[in-house]
């Protein structure tokens, strides 16, 4: 096994349980902020004001800073061994941010009464009040995030993923700590103060893990190197084009202030479970396949792109099927499971459950459309990500303000879903614009092969949930019991149908998880090769 391999396996180990451990705190947080403050206009109105940071520091920390800065510090690096030149562009990007976002905070905190009314206007006076209060506690965070995304930057520039990783993992436990206290007092503007002083733990980590390294706290010398501006410059179209890919969610949440209290908190605890597979299948998906993308991109090699992307494709949907299957038809049960105790009453937790069967039925097209995204990044098509930005987020509101009055916060969660899909079809009209014909008929066959499958399964389990009836059952663990029965019996269907119908994904996953250990010759995994290779032929040339 090369020294080589060894290191990419470790890094990617590390981010990966770094990964785990952070959603684990962040459920954690979610259970007990649930438990504490339940489902109530009071945790809305902390949610929403979180949401508008947090609509912010995506863009930010969602590896728009990285994507802009690393080639042209690479470049650098390259080229100037010493480092001098990588000194004083992260010198200067660190202390631009800051300066930066530390007016844009300032700006923010005078209009925030106006910013408060237009994402919450069917709040009261005195919600308005109190979800201003707690969004000017934490709009100061976005100087803080700013540098830590610079800081970011350089250190993946040096190899350095543990420090970013770890930053996160101790952001949530802070959050997690934030939230007990509060809870305990009852008052969440104190956890909202909490919220705030945890995001100090993503510039300071990463900051004192740069400590006389290529970047340091001291002033950079003037005039600034012009690679800042241009790296500046270049990270706000790939912002804007994250940020619109984004809006939906803020969107939803802006209409559900009309309806009532709790509304809000159920879509947030609901999306925060269906977010986590996506964290666990659709992020490492694209992100171990974007350097390989980009690699190709810069090539020349749009046929091995095409390939590439629907091999991803077909791994990606092959796993959150039954995931989503899964969450959609054991929604009650799991939820009682996760939330039901507390200030979290059995109403809050039909709410949420009916927004998660909703959210849930979305999951593969999200998670497929995050890799289609990476491949438009790999392309540098950025206008097009803007438009689709733009377009996705008019159908949003479009299906909102139809199935809203209908279904109220459920239909929002429908109409996330449904744009998801035609998010999935617009970015695919995209790339075959630009890579040509991609091999989607093959990709139809095994998806439809895959549908076949999820539907045994959505068999197994609503038979299952009828006899056993988990959700009726008193106590968590003969719930969760039976609940981890049915999800076990549902996943043996699905393996079952996939075999019998000779689903190629199965013998891809093993062999990669038999590459983790056992690299292949050139040093990468044959289980990974597999999967970005696309379909093949019986000869073993591609489709």
């Amino acid at each position: 096994m090369s020294g080589r391999w060894q290191g990419k396996s470790a890094a990617a180990l590390l981010v990966a349980a770094a990964n785990v451990a952070s959603m684990a705190l962040g459920l954690a947080r979610e259970v007990a902020l649930a438990a504490r403050f339940g489902a109530s206009r009071l945790t809305d109105a902390y949610l929403l004001a979180f949401l508008l940071v947090n609509s912010l520091y995506r863009p930010l920390a969602g590896g728009m800073i990285n994507a802009a800065a690393l080639p042209i510090l690479a470049r650098h690096q390259a080229a100037d061994p010493s480092g001098a030149a990588v000194r004083r562009i992260g010198q200067g990007l660190l202390w631009a941010l800051g300066v930066v976002l530390g007016v844009a905070t300032a700006l923010g905190l005078v209009g925030t009464p106006l910013l408060v009314r237009l994402v919450a206007p069917g709040f009261g006076e005195g919600e308005l009040a109190l979800t201003a209060t707690m969004t000017r506690i934490l709009l100061p965070a976005l100087v803080l995030i700013g540098v830590a995304a610079g800081a970011e930057t350089l250190l993946y520039l040096r190899r350095r993923f543990s420090p970013p990783a770890a930053s996160l993992v101790v952001f949530n436990a802070l959050l997690l700590g934030a939230v007990l206290a509060a809870g305990r007092r009852g008052d969440v503007l104190w956890l909202t103060v909490g919220t705030a002083a945890a995001f100090v733990a993503l510039p300071v980590i990463q900051l004192w893990s740069l400590r006389g390294s290529t970047a340091a706290l001291a002033p950079p010398s003037w005039p600034l190197h012009p690679d800042v501006g241009r790296v500046l410059g270049r990270s706000v179209p790939l912002s804007t084009a994250y940020f619109l890919g984004q809006l939906n969610q803020l969107v939803e949440r802006v209409l559900a202030t009309h309806l009532p209290a709790g509304r809000i908190s159920a879509l947030s605890y609901a999306f925060k479970i269906t977010s986590l597979p996506q964290r666990v299948i659709g992020v490492p998906v694209a992100t171990v396949l974007f350097p390989h993308l980009a690699d190709l991109s810069a090539g020349g090699d749009r046929r091995d792109v095409g390939r590439v992307l629907v091999g991803g494709m077909r791994m990606i949907l092959f796993l959150t099927l039954p995931v989503a299957v899964g969450l959609s038809v054991l929604a009650t049960p799991l939820v009682q499971t996760a939330f039901q105790r507390g200030a979290f009453a059995s109403h809050a937790t039909e709410q949420t459950a009916s927004a998660l069967a909703a959210y849930a039925a979305g999951i593969p097209m999200q998670a497929v459309l995050l890799l289609m995204q990476h491949v438009l990044y790999a392309l540098q098509a950025i206008r097009p990500l803007m438009l689709l930005g733009a377009a996705t987020a008019a159908i949003n509101l479009a299906l909102d303000l139809l199935l809203m009055p209908w279904q109220g916060h459920v239909g929002l969660a429908w109409g996330f879903t449904a744009t998801g899909a035609v998010a999935v079809v617009l970015s695919g009209v995209a790339i075959r614009r630009r890579l040509g014909p991609i091999g989607l008929r093959e990709l139809a066959t095994s998806a439809a092969r895959m549908g076949i499958a999820a539907g045994g399964m959505a068999a197994v389990l609503g038979v299952g949930n009828f006899l056993l009836d988990p959700a009726a059952m008193l106590g968590s663990v003969p719930r969760l019991l039976a609940t981890g029965a049915l999800a076990g019996a549902g996943l043996l269907a699905y393996l079952g149908a996939g075999l019998a119908l000779r689903l190629e994904e199965i013998g891809i996953l093993r062999a990669r998880l038999g590459g983790l250990i056992t690299p292949g010759k050139d040093g990468v995994a044959p289980g990974l090769g597999a999967m970005t290779a696309g379909p093949t032929k019986s000869g073993g040339e591609p489709a």
